[in-house]
């Protein structure tokens, strides 16, 4: 079979199939986010207040007690603006104007706050050297002189 036998069109068939599966995976993995954005919202709105047991006195012993030590059910779960900026910064990476035009516009998420990996939104739209996100981003307030965790600015990622 040489290349002469191939049927015409295969390759953009192929690209094609690829192209929908990855947007059906982005589209999965947006939908993830905002749900559990929308979980921690909720959690932030419906704070149980923790309740202190006092440990029983030992017979015979006058004492104080003890202070019970603070616990934190949500430790470990970030908090709503890092959770937001994780969905933008990922947003940014994907190249999804309307969806990075809506958070920052509809939803006001703040683009000046590091997702959970210290990367801000500015910095990484320099990095995908895009004029157009990057406009966006410094009109709705974006500040050009954060710097990553090597102390770089958006600035060095665009020369």
């Amino acid at each position: 079979m040489g290349k002469g036998d191939r049927r015409p069109g295969m390759k953009m068939k192929r690209r094609h199939r690829q192209e929908k599966k990855k947007d059906r995976a982005r589209q999965k993995k947006e939908q993830s986010l905002l749900q559990k954005i929308e979980r921690i919202r909720r959690m932030e709105n419906t704070k149980p207040e923790p309740e202190k047991e006092m440990k029983p006195k030992p017979q015979g012993v006058n004492h104080e007690p003890e202070p019970e030590e603070d616990f934190d059910i949500r430790a470990g779960i970030p908090d709503r603006k890092t959770l937001d900026a994780n969905a933008l910064v990922e947003k940014i990476r994907d190249l999804d104007y309307g969806g990075v035009e809506y958070m920052l516009e509809t939803a006001k998420v703040d683009p000046n706050v590091p997702d959970r990996n210290g990367r801000y939104a500015l910095i990484e739209a320099a990095k995908k050297h895009d004029s157009k996100m990057l406009r966006l981003l410094m009109e709705t307030g974006a500040d050009p002189e954060v710097t990553d965790s090597r102390g770089r600015t958006a600035l060095h990622y665009i020369r």
